[in-house]
């Protein structure tokens, strides 16, 4: 089953999801497969993770990586955090499991620069250990 990774939507959320497309990146360099605008705005980004296709969402849609592209796995921004509604349409439309994760927020510039460097780090272990998880199915 495909899962989604969704991140609610808040402070921090878009730059820790471009450091964990920069994480991947440099963790797999060969992976990258398609890059459609760029860290500093709205972003896609796919990567090849161990065989599976992983793409990375900055605007909170993720329907262009699981249909067009057909990702395995897509993490993402959205505003839908814990919405069942939300939850099951994904799952009808894509036959996907939902993975809610949320970024720690904090209003220090300093402080939020840490949590969203942690934050990425986090995505990019939660990544790898699905990809396993879908490998053993």
């Amino acid at each position: 089953m495909k899962n989604l990774i969704a991140n609610n939507a808040s402070k921090g959320v878009t730059t820790s999801i471009a450091l964990a497309a920069s994480m991947l990146a440099r963790k797999y360099p060969d992976g990258m497969k398609v890059v459609a605008g760029d860290f500093a705005g709205d972003f896609t980004v796919v990567f090849d993770v161990r065989g599976a296709s992983v793409g990375l969402v900055s605007d909170g849609d993720p329907d262009e990586c699981l249909r067009r592209l057909g990702c395995d796995m897509v993490v993402c921004a959205t505003t839908a955090h814990g919405e069942m509604k939300y939850e099951a349409a994904v799952r009808s439309k894509y036959g996907t499991d939902v993975i809610w994760a949320a970024n720690p927020i904090a209003y220090d510039a300093r402080i939020a620069e840490r949590l969203n460097i942690g934050y990425a780090e986090f995505i990019v272990k939660l990544v790898e250990m699905q990809v396993l998880s879908m490998m053993k199915m």
